[in-house]
């Protein structure tokens, strides 16, 4: 009975899974034929292809427009818009100059009658003082790079220069190597005078004796001798500082140019602590301006050479000639009279007044007490040149 039972479930269980398999086989089937359907649809539609090509070409096209206006609008803008100005095009297309580098001296101290520079403590303070103004002066400008010169010579006296207006041989060599400079500037500071004002304001108000600007000068006691110094300047009317200034090309160590300059509180408006300063700073920028009207002449090759000094022989000329005439004539006049006495010393005089005149203009600059101290004036005498005629003004 049991036996019975169990084959009749089993023949249900098996007659159960051949309908489900049966199933799932009709079930492939379908889904096998619907995805054929599909595949034959998508291949042979040819609607989508022709859209989907459609949009491709408008998105070419519209992207080839946009390139197309871009351009035409450059070009319109290029043709039609105002010019600009000739300065912004060249700053446009032309490049930055390179700055020109130079090699600043300290400049001698002349601004004691009768004394010359001698390296001092005091002479180091004025020179320094007055190039590190000028250093500046050239730094601010943007058209200059201050280089220093690797020798143990520091300043550049007149008789360092021969007559012809080139450095000595052996100077140039204390003055050491000086790089890949454009030029050299070296000077001397012949007038720093201060009015009472702005020698009432204290040392700690000027520019080249202020604690700051002092230490520069590797002295002991550097502070006390600035203070002994300034408090020994006389005070005069107004604030005025003069110099002279030679530019060399540092190639050959030829002298360049040369020039004198005067600078009062009036040539600068910038607001400052005192007048003094104010002088200092115009002076510095009026020797800015020179070096670079110099150096552009140079480059140009429209520079003028620097008067010649006169040689210490030299053939008289058709002037000299009737200098010697009259002073022979002077010599020889009879004595008989006493008119005759007086008029020689008279007329002596008077050639004496003729020979010195070329000197008067170095003593007018250094009027008040400060003067070109250094020079030394010879004896008048035609033949030879003064040596206020070889750095004088051109």
């Amino acid at each position: 009975m049991f036996e019975a039972m169990f084959s009749e479930n089993e023949l249900t269980r098996r007659s159960r899974s051949r309908l489900w398999t049966n199933r799932l086989w009709i079930l492939s089937g379908v889904l096998g034929a619907a995805t054929l359907v599909s595949t034959v649809l998508v291949v042979h539609d040819t609607e989508r292809q022709r859209t989907g090509a459609g949009l491709s070409a408008k998105a070419a096209a519209n992207q080839t427009a946009a390139t197309a206006a871009g351009r035409l609008e450059i070009l319109a803008l290029e043709t039609f818009a105002p010019a600009a100005p000739w300065e912004m095009r060249s700053s446009v297309t032309t490049p930055t100059p390179e700055k020109t580098k130079v090699v600043v001296l300290r400049l001698e101290n002349a601004v004691k009658k009768g004394k010359a520079d001698k390296g001092t403590a005091g002479d180091r303070l004025f020179g320094n003082g007055i190039k590190a103004q000028i250093v500046n002066a050239l730094e601010q400008s943007g058209r200059f790079t201050v280089v220093t010169n690797t020798g143990p010579k520091e300043v550049l006296e007149r008789d360092n220069v021969t007559d012809s207006g080139e450095i000595k041989r052996p100077i140039l060599d204390r003055l050491g190597s000086l790089g890949d400079a454009k030029f050299l500037l070296a000077g001397a500071l012949t007038t720093y005078q201060l009015s009472k004002k702005s020698k009432n304001a204290g040392v700690e108000a000027d520019l080249l004796f202020r604690e700051q600007q002092v230490r520069a000068v590797d002295v002991d006691g550097i502070d006390a001798i600035a203070k002994r110094v300034f408090e020994g300047l006389k005070a005069g009317s107004q604030d005025r500082v003069a110099l002279e200034l030679w530019l060399f090309d540092a190639k050959t160590g030829r002298r360049l140019a040369s020039t004198k300059i005067q600078g009062t509180p009036s040539d600068t408006s910038e607001v400052m602590t005192t007048a003094m300063q104010q002088a200092v700073h115009g002076s510095t920028l009026k020797a800015v301006a020179w070096i670079t009207n110099t150096e552009t002449a140079f480059r140009a090759g429209t520079l003028a050479a620097p008067p010649a000094t006169l040689e210490a022989k030299k053939t008289p000329g058709p002037e000299q000639g009737e200098e010697k005439v009259r002073r022979t004539s002077v010599r020889k006049q009879p004595q008989s009279t006493p008119q005759s006495r007086s008029t020689p010393k008279a007329q002596s005089k008077t050639v004496a007044a003729e020979d010195s005149s070329p000197t008067t203009s170095a003593v007018e600059a250094g009027a008040e007490d400060f003067s070109h101290g250094s020079v030394s004036v010879p004896e008048p005498k035609v033949e030879k040149a003064l040596p206020q005629e070889e750095w004088g003004e051109r």
